[in-house]
């Protein structure tokens, strides 16, 4: 009697053991990261489009999403706290533009969070990913953030405000002081007349008005070369 008692309680155990196991395992699909999955390289300043699916649905509140730059064991960084919820259908797709940090690692890993009315559920990507930094010119700008990849210019002047740097803004050769893509011509002669006599705005792009190539922009001897230039066939601008 005690043995069949004694065995009997040990399938119970197993049984009870199986299903908190089942229970365990389905918790961890009710949501499914799809983006980031581990092996990507993402650069900083990008804009990375993190995707995650809803496999179960729940009594939803919000979504909850961290980056880490040590592993799957954190500490945890937020990406953005209560994001909201949406579509609570099964299968349903969620995503989140996320501009990558300026936090270089090779042990990344991203994670979601269902928040729910009751019980949480979490999925983490599944193996490390890539943050670096790409700086092409040095000047300590990351390229995505930087009006002007290719040049240094470490604090990003930009006097016209058109989004390309004044280290990069001349094209070609000097002149074209109104910006109309033509160099050296009557137009731009009004226009530096304007910056000399009239108190007219400072050139948008400083080595565009330096048409003598002598360091300074839109002053009388800048006026004298594009008078020279348009009026008795002198020389034209140098190169930017």
């Amino acid at each position: 009697m005690g043995k069949s008692h004694n065995l009997r309680r040990s399938f119970y155990l197993l049984a009870a053991i199986i299903i908190i196991l089942q229970l365990a395992g389905n918790a961890n699909g009710h949501v499914y990261l799809s983006d980031p999955k581990g092996g990507e390289t993402l650069e900083v300043g990008t804009v990375y489009t993190i995707r995650w699916t809803n496999a179960i649905p729940h009594i939803l509140q919000n979504w909850d999403l961290w980056y880490s730059t040590t592993g799957a064991g954190g500490p945890w960084i937020v990406i953005a706290m209560d994001i909201p919820g949406g579509d609570n259908t099964v299968s349903s797709i969620h995503t989140y533009n996320w501009t990558v940090p300026d936090d270089p690692s090779s042990q990344i890993r991203v994670r979601v969070r269902q928040d729910n009315s009751v019980y949480d559920y979490e999925d983490t990507s599944n193996a490390d990913l890539t943050i670096v930094r790409i700086d092409s010119d040095g000047d300590g700008v990351v390229d995505p953030l930087d009006n002007c990849p290719n040049s240094p210019n470490p604090t990003q002047t930009d006097t016209d405000g058109d989004g390309i740097g004044d280290a990069c803004c001349c094209v070609g050769s000097r002149g074209d002081l109104n910006g109309d893509g033509n160099n050296a011509n009557i137009l731009d002669l009004t226009n530096i007349i304007d910056i000399i006599f009239r108190g007219g705005s400072d050139p948008g792009c400083p080595n565009e008005a330096d048409l003598n190539s002598d360091g300074t922009s839109g002053n009388i001897l800048d006026l004298t070369y594009l008078v020279d230039r348009i009026f008795r066939g002198g020389p034209p601008p140098g190169p930017c």
